[in-house]
């Protein structure tokens, strides 16, 4: 199942299912430092100018404001995880798990965000991943049960 939008090229190898990047992951982070509209480590979506009512437009010399729209948007999936004999919903959770682990909010692909999304690591938990974290951390997020949350040991 292809996810993202992920800008850490490091694939997670773990017992059961791996993560890897897309062929096309450098186009994709070519494309995106090219054309995104991000500040302090969010993208945000399709900016919008805001209307002056008829007294504004006769008085004031300036376009109207710019605000980001509160609209569904997408992002290309950059990763891809891969898994035998495990059906849809559980590889939404390990995706959802190793969002968590990279303190970003990732989704499958064609799934859509609101308004804006991090693209910095740890920009929502303050997770700095190293070493084996990412390996070790997903080694224990497969051992949860995703519908009662019961360690499997």
């Amino acid at each position: 199942m292809k996810f993202g939008f992920l800008i850490d090229k490091k694939s997670v190898q773990c017992n059961s299912f791996s993560i890897k990047t897309l062929p096309e992951f450098d186009d994709i982070l070519n494309c995106f430092y090219d054309k995104a509209k991000v500040s302090n480590g969010w993208i945000y979506g399709t900016e919008e100018e805001l209307k002056k009512n008829s007294k504004e437009l006769n008085k004031f010399k300036q376009r109207g404001p710019i605000t980001c729209n509160i609209s569904p948007f997408r992002r290309r999936s950059t990763h891809q995880i891969q898994m035998a004999n495990s059906d849809e919903e559980h590889l939404r959770f390990l995706i959802m798990g190793y969002g968590f682990l990279q303190g970003l909010f990732l989704l499958p692909e064609n799934y859509s965000y609101l308004w804006r999304i991090p693209y910095e690591p740890g920009k929502l938990n303050g997770l700095i991943l190293c070493g084996n974290d990412r390996e070790n951390g997903m080694e224990k997020i497969i051992t949860l049960d995703p519908f009662g949350w019961d360690i499997k040991i």
